[in-house]
């Protein structure tokens, strides 16, 4: 018998041999399960890796493939390369055509050999479909990722446990030879621990950590117990690093996410705090966007400030053992926070096109110092604080262009409704809604249809043209019947939109409200210039209800005009009128006057209504001076035909009038009322009396300029008829008259008057018409004295026959209009 020798060993031997081999062989039997089970564990973490990234990464490459945007999908699959196992990667569109895979990155040739497929001995394959949902909630599948990932590692740390146990497993049973009470008392407790953790392990929680005291050991237990933590460590820390490349995936507010990422930080580089600087161009400063421990309070550093800076310029991530010790370290600024700042990891953080955006700082490893593992750990975070950061800038800045649009939608009078290519209604403004007088619309249930109703044939047959035509089509002036039963007039334009891939992408319907405009222009055209007219559309045409306001009124009359009337006939009298009124008006509406009402042959005309502009005074005046002119060579026309020529008569005055549309029911007419109107009307029937072409009131005389007063003199201080007070008169001068010259000779004659030095007043106005005679003699003017001066000594030789009153004013009254 083989183990016949065992019979002559000594029962303690025996025993010894027995429960070292039955110890043994548990021992064996437990290394070789937990062995498989690592290797199994390992193999489905790395299954579960490859699941979780093909799933993060269909989900971001979702939108990317919508967009045909193959150049950022290829981009999203750099991030992949940085993980050891991945050995290759392609997406598959829905039409089985490569969209993006390894081969179309630029990766150096060593990179290229890492992740080559021929190179690896076992692979797992992962595939992930591309689903992206539409605005409708509609799913579409857009094709699928497959992800490579080799299994070496894990096969190489296979071997490298398997020889490890079988050392352990030497030594373990020398030790068992020597002192199996003690090595089982000691070995067994520590051997229970860990597979319960290695237990945990089997269904997913890795939440467990070995006892300090058996990592403490040297011997087999310590490191196991030191392995199990590590590799504890590591796959919390890439669950942690998965949910963190999730959170990139999923959350918009960057301030959150990089809050995240920087926790991440210091949790798994096992640190006290950790800091995000990021660089503002504009100050050339770093500035801590997410800093732990100091709440609300902001550093700031010149970028070449500080380890911050140095790192930030050298682009190169540096371990500072001893800041204290170090130049560079800003020790008030650790002072200020009250924080001891033993050691620091500093990494520059670099965007996708490799320029450096800002410097993360993870401050005091807890156990130790840090590490070249853990610069590899904080380039992997620094990468996903990249992206993040790029994300969410892309979000935030297509978020600010929505908005400025709808701001632009919202803030537009016209109607806007935008239409898909079933004519579901997409986009409907606020001014549209009112305009058509609608409750909130329901986008996504109703159509344009539903909204214009069965009464609008003619929108439906222009919609289907610019269907069928595929071009815009504009339609002015028509009406558009309202759901609610009104009518409004409106300017229609339908036109086509093009997506982005150029295709019919729906239809814009843009409506101009234009009824109120054209009861404005057909109210008010024909009265004023097209000017005036947009003026008060803008106004709204709230000038028309009716205000008492200040303006300028001119009145003009034809001399003799029931003479030369009866002379020529009625067909001649309406054909002469017709042609005086068409002269005169243009004069009126060039210098922003209103033609108020024809009165048989005379005008009634009014500057500053419905608008004021502080210019409506010299406007009238420039506008009779330019109606004397007409008047002139209308009459060179007339002469040249044989026709009598034409003098006429204007009297202008300012005050406060009346305005707007006035009459009844059935006849309106925009117009003014007021006394300021009746004296305009009595200073043109003045010029009769004076013998002259043009009066003025003093209210009118005080608003003009300097140079327009240099045409006027005072010609009387008159009361007319209806009225009690008086009110100074001023005559115009024709432009180049010799009696403007002496005008102040004039003033001296008037105000000689008034004091009545009647012969001092006599001798002047004599001198004056002498003066003005002799003037004319070599003058274009008419030939002749001046009529106003004769009536003055007229005057003057009445009052030296027949003295006035003590209590005589120098008002002279008018009883006739």
């Amino acid at each position: 018998m083989p183990f016949n020798f065992i019979k002559h060993l000594k029962l303690s031997t025996r025993i010894i041999i027995a429960l070292s081999t039955i110890v043994s062989a548990i021992f064996v039997t437990q290394t070789a399960y937990n062995l498989h089970h690592n290797n199994e564990e390992r193999l489905n973490s790395l299954y579960l890796r490859a699941t979780l990234l093909a799933a993060s990464q269909a989900d971001a490459l979702a939108g990317l493939i919508w967009d045909y945007d193959q150049k950022r999908a290829s981009g999203n699959l750099i991030g992949i390369t940085q993980d050891p196992e991945v050995i290759d990667a392609e997406i598959i569109d829905d039409t089985g055509r490569i969209f993006a895979n390894f081969s179309m990155l630029k990766l150096s040739d060593a990179k290229r050999s890492k992740i080559s497929k021929r190179n690896a001995k076992s692979i797992i394959k992962v595939k992930q479909k591309i689903v992206f949902t539409t605005e409708e909630g509609k799913k579409r599948n857009l094709g699928h990722i497959t992800i490579f990932m080799t299994t070496d590692r894990i096969n190489s740390a296979f071997w490298n446990d398997l020889i490890s146990s079988a050392f352990i497993a030497f030594i373990i049973l020398t030790i068992i030879i020597i002192g199996l009470s003690i090595t089982i008392s000691s070995f067994t407790k520590p051997i229970m621990m860990m597979s319960s953790i290695m237990r945990q392990r089997l269904i997913g929680d890795y939440s467990g950590d070995v006892d300090d005291n058996y990592m403490m050991r040297d011997d087999e237990i310590g490191d196991i117990a030191k392995s199990i933590e590590a590799d504890q460590k590591n796959r919390r820390d890439e669950l942690k690093l998965l949910k963190t490349t999730r959170a990139i995936a999923t959350e918009l507010n960057l301030d959150n996410l990089l809050a995240q990422i920087i926790g991440a930080s210091t949790e798994l580089l096992d640190a006290e705090r950790s800091t995000l600087y990021l660089f503002d161009a504009e100050s050339d400063t770093l500035w801590t966007r997410v800093a732990e421990g100091i709440g609300d309070h902001v550093i700031r550093l010149k970028s070449n400030e500080g380890i911050a800076g140095s790192v930030f310029q050298t682009g190169k991530a540096e371990i500072v053992l001893d800041p204290s010790s170090d130049d560079r370290w800003e020790k008030q600024i650790s002072e200020d926070l009250g924080f001891n700042v033993k050691n620091i990891l500093s990494m520059p953080i670099t965007n996708k096109s490799g320029q450096k955006i800002g410097v993360t700082q993870v401050l005091n490893k807890k156990n130790g110092i840090f590490s070249n593992h853990d610069i590899e750990r904080m380039a992997s975070l620094n990468a996903q604080t990249s992206a993040a950061i790029e994300n969410a800038q892309l979000f935030e800045s297509v978020l600010k262009m929505r908005n400025y649009n709808e701001s632009i939608l919202g803030s537009l009078t016209n109607g806007v409704i935008s239409l898909d290519r079933d004519f579901k209604i997409q986009k409907i403004n606020a001014a549209a809604q009112e305009i058509m007088n609608l409750s909130k619309v329901s986008r996504i249930e109703q159509t344009f249809e539903d909204i214009i109703g069965n009464n609008n044939l003619w929108i439906t047959e222009l919609l289907s043209y610019v269907v069928n035509s595929g071009r815009a089509k504009q339609i002015m002036d028509d009406i558009l019947n309202l759901p609610s039963g009104g009518k409004i007039e409106v300017n229609l334009v339908i036109t086509p939109l093009q997506s982005i891939e150029d295709s019919d992408g729906g239809y814009l319907i843009i409506f101009e409200d234009i009824s109120e405009e054209k009861r404005v222009r057909g109210a008010m055209s024909r009265y004023v210039s097209p000017k005036i007219v947009d003026q008060l559309l803008e106004s709204d045409g709230d000038k028309l209800e009716g205000t008492s306001q200040v303006a300028t009124i001119l009145f003009t009359d034809i001399r003799s005009f029931t003479s030369i009337s009866e002379s020529i006939g009625a067909k001649q009298t309406v054909a002469m009128l017709n042609e005086y009124f068409s002269e005169m008006v243009d004069m009126i509406q060039k210098n922003d006057g209103i033609l108020d009402k024809f009165i048989g042959d005379a005008i009634m005309a009014a500057f500053g209504i419905p608008f004021t502009s502080g210019e409506d005074a010299n406007n009238a005046v420039t506008a009779v001076y330019e109606m004397s002119s007409a008047m002139k060579i209308l009459n060179v026309k007339r002469e040249a035909r044989g026709d009598i020529p034409i003098r006429m008569g204007m009297g202008i005055n300012t005050g406060e009038v009346v305005v707007g549309n006035i009459g009844s029911s059935k006849r309106m007419n925009y117009t003014v009322i007021g006394d300021a109107v009746n004296l305009a009307a009595r200073l043109e029937g003045a010029t009769k009396f004076y013998k002259t072409d043009i009066l003025i009131s003093e209210f009118t005389f005080n608003l003009l300029g300097l140079e327009e007063k240099k045409l006027f003199r005072s010609a009387d201080l008159l009361r007319v008829k209806g009225k009690s007070d008086p009110v100074k008169i001023f005559e115009a001068l024709p432009k180049g008259s010799p009696k403007i010259k002496f005008l102040d000779f004039w003033e001296t004659g008037i105000s000689a008057f008034k004091r009545q030095s009647w012969e001092e007043a006599k001798k002047i106005f004599l001198e004056f018409d002498s003066a003005i005679s002799l003037n004319n003699s070599n003058n274009t003017h008419k030939r002749g004295g001046d009529p106003l001066a004769s009536i003055y000594v007229d005057r003057i030789n009445n009052y030296i026959e027949s003295p006035p009153p003590d209590n005589w004013d120098g008002v002279f009254v008018m009883n006739t209009k």
